[in-house]
């Protein structure tokens, strides 16, 4: 597994269980509801993440995510 690393929610669909990282260099990272911590129960856009990477058939996909901070500034 890669280290952490740390972005913002680009994307999230509740419906589909999936969405986008934007990662702080820029880049995209695709994830799956079931890569959350158990203590995250929504993400919305711009909330702050911290995560880890692993290869995937499309590209990398993130794993492990925390939530640092959410869109209001509260942290966890």
């Amino acid at each position: 597994m890669s280290e952490r690393l740390s972005g913002k929610v680009k994307f999230f669909s509740g419906a589909g269980r999936y969405g986008f990282i934007t990662t702080d260099d820029g880049k995209e990272i695709y994830f799956q509801e079931r890569d959350c911590h158990s203590s995250i129960s929504h993400l919305n856009p711009d909330d702050r993440v911290e995560f880890q990477t692993i290869p995937a058939m499309k590209g990398p996909r993130a794993i492990n995510i925390k939530l640092l901070s959410n869109i209001d500034g509260e942290r966890n």
